[in-house]
């Protein structure tokens, strides 16, 4: 696959959005990442032939730069295939550490559609966004953290917030951590986006 470079966009706490663009509207693995100028590029959105990826750092590459992806070296898996696999009629709830974030946000959105989706974001220190106060209840969650993703709150889905170090309204420690103290309900489905290469 090759993509042309769009523009980049940065986001808080150094986290960027590159755009690309493909020659064609094909949906692309929803599980897609791969390293441009050393920067690890993991996909947030596609919309027809325009995709955004999430990156720690800016790339060095000039408006119209030709970027080839390598070829399949995992398990790429596609939103259709997916959908198969879950149950319309129980939760889904959606966890992702580092980087992986951004696909929690692709299947976030489009999952939201025609499943009831709940959303846990981990970061070993920052999150690609400012954190404010949660609008949406999460049953049992640990009631200090009730700090959320605006954008995972406009778009209707409760979400909350884990970090290693200390962030003010983000459960303090790791998933596994969190797992420890906080158990979702049985009928829930997970999603784990941090397990989803193989």
């Amino acid at each position: 696959m090759t993509l042309q470079f769009i523009q980049q966009t940065e986001q808080p706490n150094g986290y960027w959005l590159v755009e690309l663009e493909q020659d064609n509207a094909q949906s692309v693995p929803f599980n897609l990442h791969f390293t441009a100028d050393n920067s690890e590029l993991q996909l947030f959105t596609q919309q027809s032939n325009r995709l955004q990826f999430l990156t720690t750092q800016a790339v060095s590459l000039s408006p119209e730069s030709q970027i080839s992806t390598p070829k399949n070296s995992q398990a790429w898996l596609f939103l259709s295939d997916l959908v198969k696999k879950l149950s319309a009629d129980r939760p889904i709830l959606i966890v992702a550490s580092g980087i992986k974030i951004a696909t929690a946000f692709y299947l976030s959105k489009a999952l939201s559609q025609d499943f009831d989706i709940r959303t846990i974001l981990h970061t070993q220190s920052a999150f690609p966004f400012q954190i404010k106060p949660a609008r949406f209840m999460f049953p049992g969650f640990p009631a200090y953290a009730i700090g959320a993703s605006t954008l995972l709150e406009d778009w209707q889905i409760p979400n909350r917030l884990c970090c290693n170090d200390f962030l003010p309204g983000s459960f303090e420690g790791t998933l596994s951590e969190l797992f420890l103290e906080w158990t979702p309900p049985v009928d829930w489905q997970t999603i784990d986006c941090n397990q989803l290469d193989f």
